[in-house]
């Protein structure tokens, strides 16, 4: 019997304004859903131009209970991925 995957879910919040994620992800563990949240913030802002995207965003995840588990901030996704860019 293994571990049962839980429903996360992935909001965001861009100048105030929170875009609610209704359907949600399934993950085993809470390392794996932020892992796939940082996935998803980097995506979104490999396809933003810099003009488009406001760093001040944040990808908010919520458990099943409704409960805030973690924070992905887009500046620091967006770093991430500009540093990579420049090593290549």
């Amino acid at each position: 019997m293994g571990i049962k995957a839980k429903r996360f879910y992935f909001d965001i919040e861009i100048e105030g304004e929170i875009i609610q994620d209704n359907e949600g992800v399934e993950a085993r563990s809470l390392e794996q859903v932020l892992a796939d949240a940082r996935s998803v913030v980097s995506e979104m802002t490999g396809q933003l131009d810099d003009a488009d995207l406001n760093t001040d965003s944040v990808l908010i995840v919520r458990d099943e209970a409704g409960a805030t588990v973690g924070h992905i901030y887009f500046e620091d996704v967006q770093e991430r991925v500009a540093v990579a860019s420049r090593a290549r």
